[in-house]
């Protein structure tokens, strides 16, 4: 969780402003979303990526599809799933 914050505070020397809601798009990853709302409070919005929200099983599926399927640029949630 440290190294998160120490992230985001990076983040806020370089300009990022935290004075307005931001989208944050993560892999559930509990200290990254610890670290936004101790640094951002209610000003953080976390939504967690559809691919990570998927069981593994179908995210190899996926994976295996974009590198070999070349006639089919993506597999919706709904084929991951039933992979």
């Amino acid at each position: 969780s440290n190294v998160c914050k120490r992230l985001l505070e990076e983040l806020t020397t370089r300009g990022l402003a935290l004075d307005h809601p931001i989208l944050f798009v993560i892999d559930g990853a509990k200290a990254l979303e610890k670290a936004i709302t101790d640094t951002c409070g209610g000003n953080a919005v976390i939504h967690r990526c559809n691919f990570h929200s998927v069981p593994r099983r179908a995210q190899t599926r996926r994976m295996q599809c974009s590198f070999t399927d070349k006639t089919s640029e993506s597999v919706s949630l709904g084929q991951m799933a039933a992979a």
